[in-house]
């Protein structure tokens, strides 16, 4: 994100909230509201603690594998960091059945604005993978471009699905098992 920040902060009720710091403007001049995604205590203990994020890069043309192994055969992985929160792989963000467009009265307030979102895979040591219109892979410079996030935790294993449908209009509603 140019001339922005996100920070992860825990505020004086322990809730989690993900925070734009700074305003952004695009290329246009056009500036982005502030935007909050909080979690309650009992949504921030249904997150595993420490999970593992793999960085392979991947040049252009090679396989998606190599986000998160050291070759196609998947015989090692690749260098890691290990965090509560991040972002998807390439192939992870690739699969991804989510709407890209943003829609008027959201983010940006435009209509039928596609935009592209960061994955934590690097193409080169200066350039990121994005993925956007249909799918489309991008690398983009990230001291440059103004694009998406899409952040990504892993849930505990004894979480349970208490109700919703997993749509938009519905979502899934979430609990830890006793």
């Amino acid at each position: 994100i140019r001339a922005g920040t996100l920070d992860l902060v825990l505020g004086e009720g322990n809730e989690l909230t993900l925070e734009k710091q700074i305003p952004i403007e695009d290329e246009e001049g056009m500036s982005l509201d502030g935007f909050t995604f909080s979690l309650t205590n009992n949504g921030i203990a249904m997150i595993e603690d420490n999970i593992t994020w793999y960085l392979g890069k991947i040049d252009n043309g090679s396989s998606y594998k190599l986000a998160k192994y050291t070759d196609t055969n998947m015989t090692g992985y690749t260098s890691t960091i290990n965090s509560k929160v991040g972002l998807l792989r390439y192939g992870e963000l690739m699969a991804g059945q989510f709407n890209r467009n943003v829609e008027k009265g959201e983010t940006y307030n435009r209509t039928n604005l596609t935009i592209y979102y960061w994955t934590l895979t690097p193409y080169t040591s200066s350039y990121v993978w994005t993925i956007g219109r249909q799918s489309s892979p991008t690398a983009f410079s990230s001291s440059n471009s103004l694009n998406g996030i899409k952040p990504a935790l892993n849930l505990k294993s004894n979480v349970i699905i208490t109700g919703g449908g997993g749509t938009k209009e519905n979502p899934f509603t979430l609990q830890l098992a006793s």
